[in-house]
């Protein structure tokens, strides 16, 4: 039971329905979900541990702030870890699984064209499955966890900012540059573009923020 709170909780903080720094209320939460103190109190420990929300006794449960300067390290890391992955990943994507992706991108860069509003949710979970593509595809077990345990929190940081992945068209051009690079499965040739595009996606962010908190 504790679970289907934690993944309620954890998806309001995500889309920022509950904003960094807002206290979040035990009573308030067992009323939405329906659910007695127990699970979601478990779920908030749990979210706690994975750096969402802060718990301080006697004082009560805050959705976590954010600084520029987390921003700057968790995709520091992020860059590090999927360079990482790109090495073993390469040879286990499919052009299957490339045209699909690629398929996704040129339906949101014709919207774009067409003058259509693209959300920038749509935008963002089109970028998650990405990149969550290229780790998934490697062949090390131990870097999918660690990439799992902050994917969570990459996906926040884009919502948290309107403009968090620059310019929405060429956002899109970039997603479909790598595709056709990883078509070509020369890894000295997409590593520092997949790297610049991620190092450019955590400036939009912290620039968004003005070094302060969210």
């Amino acid at each position: 039971m504790h679970m289907i709170a934690y993944e309620a909780i954890k998806k309001s903080i995500i889309h920022n329905e509950l904003k960094p720094g807002e206290h979040i209320s035990e009573y308030m939460l067992c009323e939405e979900l329906g659910m007695s103190r127990t699970p979601v109190r478990e779920a908030l420990k749990v979210l706690a541990s994975e750096g969402l929300v802060e718990i301080y006794r006697g004082v009560g449960i805050f959705v976590k702030h954010v600084t520029a300067k987390e921003v700057y390290e968790i995709f520091e890391v992020r860059a590090a870890l999927e360079g990482v992955a790109l090495q073993t990943s390469l040879a286990n994507i499919t052009d299957d699984e490339l045209n699909k992706m690629e398929a996704v991108w040129l339906e949101l860069k014709e919207a774009i064209e067409k003058g259509e509003d693209v959300e920038l949710k749509t935008i963002s979970e089109s970028d998650s499955k990405f990149h969550y593509l290229i780790v998934e595809k490697c062949d090390n077990s131990f870097l999918k966890k660690i990439m799992k345990g902050i994917r969570e929190n990459i996906l926040r940081y884009q919502y948290l900012s309107a403009t968090a992945l620059g310019d929405k068209e060429d956002t899109i051009n970039q997603h479909l540059e790598i595709i056709n690079l990883i078509r070509t499965r020369e890894l000295d040739k997409i590593l520092p573009v997949l790297t610049e595009h991620i190092k450019e996606a955590a400036d939009n962010i912290a620039r968004s923020s003005n070094n302060q908190l969210f």
